[in-house]
């Protein structure tokens, strides 16, 4: 098989955010739980408080809420406001 050519390219490491950055998308997350969607003038400012780009910030919400959301076992009632009936036979 051949072997992708990676000369030149720099090396993409995984990277954790600071505990300063997560630390303060957490408080931003749980004071807006009932809609936990910065808008794009919220993530300019955690952008500046925190020292991370717009695309941090995007999949870092994007990320929480899916944990959060699997954790507590919801349905898409927490995300559209509506209640889901489940159908039992």
């Amino acid at each position: 098989m051949g072997r992708i050519q990676t000369a030149g390219l720099p090396k993409r490491t995984k990277g954790n955010l600071g505990k300063e950055a997560t630390t303060i998308f957490k408080r931003w997350f749980d004071e807006h739980q009932n809609h936990p969607y910065p808008t794009d003038q919220e993530k300019h400012e955690l952008a500046r408080q925190t020292g991370t780009t717009l695309q941090q910030i995007t999949n870092w919400f994007i990320n929480h809420r899916k944990r959060v959301w699997r954790g507590t076992g919801s349905t898409n009632s927490r995300r559209t406001g509506k209640s889901v009936k489940s159908k039992t036979t």
